[in-house]
């Protein structure tokens, strides 16, 4: 009796036993769950996060360059960099305000320097901060060397013996290194060469467009609108006139058909009066030399 009582505490204590194991492996399980799903929630509330600022910048260039209102790109660029001060958008829309304001004039260059001043101090190890000290003519920060302005220099050494390698060159670095300031100028250097050394204007226009869309607000895109509006004009000059040459033969054509119509109209005139005179001729009794003898 005895061990059937011990063997059946034993049994109980394995039961017991079981149950909390299988209890922690589901708690376990619940909260490795919970805690994915928490990881997750993180994810995608920083991915929204970070949507929420792009939004905003690319509002600041939509307004700057397409609706020209510097006044709302200006508030939409500070409102990047007040509340989002630790975004990836920050030093960059601080370093495109600090643009705007010297592209049209809205600031002197002692309140530009101001920014950039202020650029390099809040995000020194940015490479729009490095971009500030060479307008500032300061000392550039030691880094490790940095891809893209390496790929712009190999462009830079092959544009004078091979224009169409250094293209593709700048366009690899818009395309690889889309976030450095070195992408805008790499785009106006790929246009320029398109445009004045291979003489091809539709690839310069294409190019310049592009710079225009995806860095607004550069410096290199205000130049590239220049252009791109002068050319438009020459090629809206071009049609007009040929629109006005082609509707000018159309109504020297037209003068010409009234013209021969006319023409085939007083001639067919002609030859029905004639043919008239004719039948009129043929027609006409013919007078007799003799008397007619009085009738009885």
């Amino acid at each position: 009796v005895k061990e059937k009582g011990k063997k059946k505490e034993s049994i109980a204590a394995q039961h017991k036993r079981i149950a909390k194991d299988s209890t922690q492996y589901v708690d376990s399980i619940l909260t490795a769950a919970y805690e994915q799903k928490v990881k997750n929630k993180t994810v995608v509330s920083d991915s929204l996060l970070r949507q929420k600022v792009k939004l905003r910048f690319e509002l600041a260039g939509l307004f700057y360059l397409e609706i020209q209102q510097p006044d709302s790109a200006i508030h939409w660029y500070n409102q990047v960099i007040t509340n989002f001060p630790t975004s990836e958008f920050a030093p960059r829309s601080l370093f495109t305000l600090a643009e705007l304001y010297s592209s049209t004039g809205r600031m002197k260059k002692e309140e530009t320097d101001s920014l950039y001043r202020f650029l390099i101090d809040a995000y020194p190890a940015s490479i729009y901060a490095q971009e500030a000290r060479k307008f500032l003519n300061l000392p550039l920060l030691e880094k490790e060397n940095d891809p893209a302005e390496e790929l712009f220099l190999q462009a830079e050494n092959t544009a004078d013996t091979n224009s169409a390698q250094a293209i593709t060159l700048y366009q690899q670095l818009s395309s690889r290194y889309q976030t450095s300031p070195l992408a805008s100028k790499a785009l106006y250097a790929a246009g320029w060469l398109y445009e004045n050394t291979l003489v091809n204007n539709d690839s310069a226009l294409s190019v310049y467009r592009r710079l225009i869309k995806q860095y607004p607000v550069s410096q290199f895109a205000n130049l590239a609108k220049l252009k791109v509006t002068a050319y438009e004009n020459e090629i809206k000059r071009k049609e007009d006139e040929a629109k006005q040459k082609a509707a000018e033969d159309e109504a020297k054509k037209k003068a010409a058909e009234e013209e021969a119509k006319k023409q085939r109209e007083a001639k067919n005139r002609i030859n029905e009066l004639e043919q008239r005179d004719s039948l009129n001729i043929h027609h006409q009794p013919i007078e007799s030399d003799t008397l007619s003898l009085p009738q009885h």
